[in-house]
C-alpha cells in the first residue's frame, strides 16, 4: 500500500501542533504496513507550482486557498491524504484509489471564534469565505478528519460529515512528580490564541507569585520574559528537562479550535494541568477530567492549591497519563476502516 501525504507543513520543521498531527498521520500509515511519502509544498519535486489567482466565480473564493496552486507530477499511489484544507485541490489531482482530507480543525469554526479581537483582522481577511471552501472540497473525499468534537459539530451543521481523529503525543512517559510550586507554560506564542493566553497569564501572575509560585515559559515568543518568579526561555531544543523540573503545567489559552496539543503533551508526561475553560473544549471527557479548570484569579489560586495535596496530584497525574494516545493510533483506526486492503493490518 503506497500512500502520499500532500502537505503545506514540513514534518522536519519546528515542533508545533500541526507538525505533530502530521507525524500522527505518518505513523498511522506505517502502523498499517503502508509505505508513506510526505510531499511538502515548495520542497518536493513532484509538486509543480501553478500560480493561479483567486477566481471569485470559479474554484477558489477564499484568500486562504491562494496557496493551493500545485499539481502532482509524480506517479499514481494507492491513497492520498490532503493535510489541511489548502491541499485539498492538490490531492484531488493525484491518481489514487482513495482520498482523505485532514482538516485538523474547522477553519470556519476558528474564524467565528476569532471575532475581531486585537490583532485578528489580518487572519479574518485571510479566512474570508473559508466556510464555503470547506463545504466545497470536503464531500469529494472518502473521509474527512478533524481533531475535536466541537469542530465536527460545527461542520455537521453545515452539511459536512467529519470523523473525530484525536491528536496524540509523541510519547507517554509518566515522569516522577515535579515541584508543584513550579509551573510550566509551553506554546508557540506567534499563534494569536497562545499569545493572548500568555497576556492573560501575565495579568494573573502577580497574585500567583505572591503565593510562592514560580513560572517558566517556553516557546517561540517567550524570550526576554522576566519578573518575580518568572522566566521566559524562548525556543528550546528539548522540552523534557522542563517537564521534569516543573510539577504543574498551565494553559491560560481562552479560545481556539481543535484539540490543545500542549495540554495533551503535559498529560502524557503525567503533569497535572490547570487551564482556562475556553481552551479545553476540544478535549475528550477523559482528558477534561484530568484537568483543573480555572477562570478568575481566585479560581486559579484555588486550583493550584488543590494540587499541592500529594494525593490529588497523583490522581490527576495518573488520570492524564491514561487519557492520551500516541501519534497515529486514532488515525490508524480511521484509515483501517477504509475498504482498501492494507498489506499488514493491525
Amino acid at each position: 500500500m503506497t500512500v502520499l501525504i500532500v502537505s503545506a507543513v514540513d514534518p522536519a520543521g519546528p515542533p508545533q501542533g500541526d507538525r505533530n498531527r502530521l507525524m500522527g498521520a505518518v505513523r498511522a500509515v506505517e502502523r498499517l504496513g503502508g509505505a508513506v511519502t510526505v510531499a511538502v509544498a515548495g520542497q518536493h519535486p513532484g509538486l509543480v507550482r501553478a500560480a493561479w489567482p483567486i477566481r471569485l466565480g470559479g474554484a477558489w473564493r477564499s484568500p486562504y486557498m491562494l496557496r493551493s496552486g500545485w499539481h502532482w507530477a509524480g506517479s499514481a499511489v494507492d491513497g492520498v491524504i490532503a493535510f489541511q484544507l489548502r491541499m485539498a485541490p492538490v490531492a484531488l489531482r493525484v491518481p489514487a484509489a482513495w482520498r482523505v482530507l485532514d482538516l485538523t480543525d474547522s477553519l470556519d469554526w476558528y474564524r467565528r471564534g476569532l471575532g475581531w479581537r486585537p490583532g485578528a483582522w489580518m487572519k479574518q481577511a485571510t479566512l474570508w469565505g473559508v466556510g464555503a471552501e470547506e463545504r466545497r472540497w470536503a464531500p469529494r473525499f472518502d473521509q474527512v478528519w478533524v481533531s475535536a468534537a466541537p469542530d465536527q459539530k460545527w461542520l455537521a451543521g453545515r452539511g459536512v460529515a467529519a470523523l473525530v481523529v484525536e491528536n496524540g503525543v509523541a510519547e507517554c512517559r509518566r515522569l516522577p512528580p515535579g515541584d508543584p510550586r513550579h509551573l510550566l507554560l509551553v506554546g508557540n506564542f506567534a499563534y494569536l490564541p497562545n499569545r493572548q493566553g500568555l497576556s492573560h497569564m501575565l495579568a494573573l501572575w502577580p497574585g500567583l507569585a505572591a503565593a510562592g509560585y514560580r513560572l517558566t515559559v517556553v516557546g517561540e515568543g517567550s524570550q526576554g520574559l522576566f519578573g518575580p518568579g518568572l522566566r521566559g526561555q524562548g525556543r528550546v531544543p528539548d522540552l523534557l528537562p522542563y517537564y521534569q523540573a516543573a510539577g504543574i503545567a498551565v494553559s491560560p489559552v481562552r479560545w481556539g479550535a481543535g484539540s490543545p496539543n500542549k495540554v495533551l503533551e503535559a498529560l502524557g508526561f503525567a503533569r497535572p494541568v490547570v487551564a482556562d475553560p475556553g481552551g479545553v473544549g476540544g478535549l475528550t471527557e477523559r482528558q477534561r477530567a484530568a484537568v483543573e479548570v480555572a477562570r478568575t484569579p481566585g479560581e486559579w489560586l484555588s486550583a493550584l492549591e488543590r494540587l499541592q495535596d500529594p494525593a490529588c496530584y497523583r490522581q490527576k497525574a495518573w488520570q492524564g497519563s491514561q487519557a492520551v494516545e500516541l501519534w497515529g493510533e486514532a488515525a490508524g483506526r480511521a484509515l483501517g476502516c477504509l475498504p482498501v486492503g492494507w498489506d499488514d493490518p493491525p
